[in-house]
């Protein structure tokens, strides 16, 4: 059984689609939830180094340095004098929609046994969840059954931040193999980085760059597969893109005499992200 209890998001704003669903768990369980995956998961995928540069929102990290990721990026892809583009690609309900096929695969690739998986995911795909709001309990609850099962990690569950990285490793290794990242090469300490995105939670910046040669209408065509290929890998893990939450800016670079000029271009047509 779990309690869900509405809090609001804004002070002030109760329609329900501002408030923030957050569920109390039985304490022993979710304590060996975030044993399990916060602590012990997470510690053996950084020790075998499989945390992605792009997820900010692990230990020893977080939303000041993805910030400054993305301020870094931008003067860089500014001084190479060429066209690029960051593309806001932000989730809706992210934990709550995650698919549970595509979890377990991801944390058993982090080194979790599959019976512990199947542990977590069956209480979630089965439980009880009582509704508590201002005008009290709910007297009848609502979940799933292994015949039709609850999706998602949960709102407030021990392991949603860790398994949620874990999904979120598989999407990035998924999108880096169809080559969409940028390589910066850091000359002093002859390091070569590939950065694709920054990712804190639900929160996403795509970073795009143009290769040298390319024109204008293929930089915007690129720009347009990007997000085609980062919305179908977020569907194919449960999730979606939140249209209102996404957007495309990117700036433009042209040459006269020798010197770069930043303009504005008119598009064709808007961008689209996939929808389900």
């Amino acid at each position: 059984h779990g309690l869900t209890v509405l809090l609001e998001k804004v002070a002030g704003k109760i329609d329900i689609d501002k408030l923030r669903a957050i569920c109390l768990y039985e304490a022993d369980f979710n304590w060996i939830l975030k044993l399990i995956f916060s602590k012990r998961m997470i510690a053996n995928a950084r020790k075998h180094d499989l945390l992605p540069d792009e997820i900010f929102a692990v230990p020893r990290s977080g939303s000041i340095p993805a910030v400054v990721s993305g301020v870094l990026w931008t003067d860089i892809a500014r001084n190479s004098n060429r066209r690029y583009a960051v593309n806001s690609v932000d989730l809706g309900q992210c934990y709550d929609a995650v698919d549970h096929s595509m979890a377990s695969l991801s944390m058993q690739a982090f080194g979790v046994p599959p019976h512990i998986v199947n542990m977590g995911l069956t209480v979630l795909q089965t439980m009880n969840f009582w509704l508590r709001s201002a005008f009290g309990e709910c007297s009848t609850p609502f979940g799933g059954s292994l015949e039709d099962p609850t999706m998602g990690l949960g709102q407030g569950s021990g392991w949603a931040p860790a398994g949620w990285t874990a999904l979120s490793t598989a999407i990035i290794l998924a999108y880096k193999l169809k080559q969409m990242y940028t390589t910066i090469t850091a000359v002093w300490f002859n390091v070569i980085v590939t950065l694709a995105a920054m990712m804190f939670v639900d929160d996403m910046n795509q970073f795009l760059r143009a290769v040298e040669g390319m024109s204008e209408n293929d930089f915007i065509e690129f720009i347009q597969r990007a997000l085609d290929i980062w919305g179908s890998l977020v569907l194919a893990t449960g999730g979606y893109l939140k249209p209102s939450k996404c957007h495309a800016q990117l700036v433009m670079v042209n040459f006269r005499n020798g010197r770069p000029h930043h303009r504005q271009v008119p598009l064709p047509q808007p961008f689209s992200i996939p929808q389900k």
